[in-house]
């Protein structure tokens, strides 16, 4: 799939749209701004531990810092498939709120 393109099912069809962040996204991204990040195009794996997330997603990178947005989803939801996939996986969620 081409890169910012997501696939969406609306009425059991499904579609491909253009992957957007929203303004919250953006200003969250600025506070980053010194650390230069650059935004990559293609993903191997997701914090270094699988590569199944379902859905595209923004990555950006700095040698000191590594900021992913799911854009398609909200928290629960993304919650859930980590729940799954670090159930197959070797990794589980260490869920803090503490940023």
């Amino acid at each position: 799939m081409e890169a910012n393109l997501a696939k969406v099912k609306i009425n059991s069809e499904e579609i491909s749209i253009k992957l957007e962040m929203n303004e919250f996204d953006k200003k969250f991204l600025s506070l980053f701004s010194s650390y230069n990040l650059t935004k990559l195009e293609s993903h191997s794996t997701l914090f270094n531990a699988t590569d199944e997330y379902p859905d595209e997603y923004f990555e950006y990178y700095s040698p000191d810092l590594t900021i992913y947005l799911f854009v398609t989803k909200n928290y629960s939801e993304v919650k859930d498939i980590f729940n799954v996939v670090s159930s197959e996986s070797n990794f589980k969620i260490n869920e803090v709120n503490n940023f």
